[in-house]
């Protein structure tokens, strides 16, 4: 099963009424969590620092800027795609903007790597 968004903006033009569309509203609850038209997704795809228990401030501040690019991708995407994951973890999705993943966008930017690397997120050891 394949859940699909689609946001569309349509302007008034040369006295042309616009049409108005209803899209869904999302939270970000962190770098791999949001929650869309009330359901919440742990994103599938990457690894990231975490906002809720981080290791040290480093990692605390790149939790906070993995999250707010999270945001900035969902808010300029036109078609959202989330695909639901066969798991132990309910709500894994892998989550598809304008037919890119959004995991590789993520490790791309630097601010996510992939499953199961040793990233420490910049917290040295003791901190």
């Amino acid at each position: 099963m394949r859940i699909l968004f689609l946001s569309l903006a349509l302007a008034s033009v040369g006295g042309t009424a616009a049409a108005q569309v209803t899209v869904p509203t999302f939270t970000v609850v962190d770098g791999q969590t949001i929650v869309i038209a009330g359901k919440q997704w742990r994103i599938s795809g990457y690894d990231a620092p975490s906002l809720q228990e981080p290791h040290c401030e480093e990692e605390r501040r790149k939790a906070h800027l993995l999250k707010v690019h999270v945001a900035t991708v969902l808010m300029v995407t036109r078609k959202l795609e989330i695909a639901p994951e066969e798991s132990q973890h309910t709500g894994l999705a892998k989550v598809t903007v304008d037919g890119r993943d959004l995991a590789e966008i993520l490790i791309a930017s630097g601010l996510a790597t992939r499953p199961g690397g040793r990233e420490r997120w910049g917290c040295r050891d003791g901190n």
